[in-house]
């Protein structure tokens, strides 16, 4: 694939995983989401990661923060993923591997950015 295309394809999945995770953040940090409370779960712990949602897709939109917050999204989607799974909502589990493999491809291209820099 040309580089500019990889570019084109790697921002259309950086602005797909920014509003999915601004809206899920803004939806717990609303209280909209009750599932993890009724689960168990404290109700800090749901804005927390509230919180997290947000500050992950804020820092997917800048290249020396990518890989990290690449990282830290997969690692919040299994553990919600488990979650779901736990208490079998299959589809929610669908959804949050889905996002860990868009966040895959997104820290596959800018490995590969970075490669080509020089700076991996």
């Amino acid at each position: 694939m040309p580089q500019r295309s990889q570019q084109i394809f790697l921002w259309i999945l950086i602005l797909l995983l920014c509003f999915q995770f601004v809206f899920s953040g803004a939806m717990r940090l609303s209280g909209r989401y009750t599932d993890l409370v009724i689960w168990g779960y404290s109700c800090s712990l749901v804005s927390f990661i509230g919180l997290l949602d947000i500050l992950i897709a804020v820092c997917l939109l800048f290249s020396k923060v990518r890989l990290v917050s690449s990282i830290v999204l997969i690692a919040s989607m299994l553990w919600q993923g488990y979650n779901y799974l736990v208490h079998q909502e299959v589809a929610f589990v669908m959804i949050d591997v889905a996002s860990a493999g868009l966040a895959l491809i997104v820290v596959w291209y800018s490995r590969e950015g970075l490669y080509a820099q020089g700076k991996w």
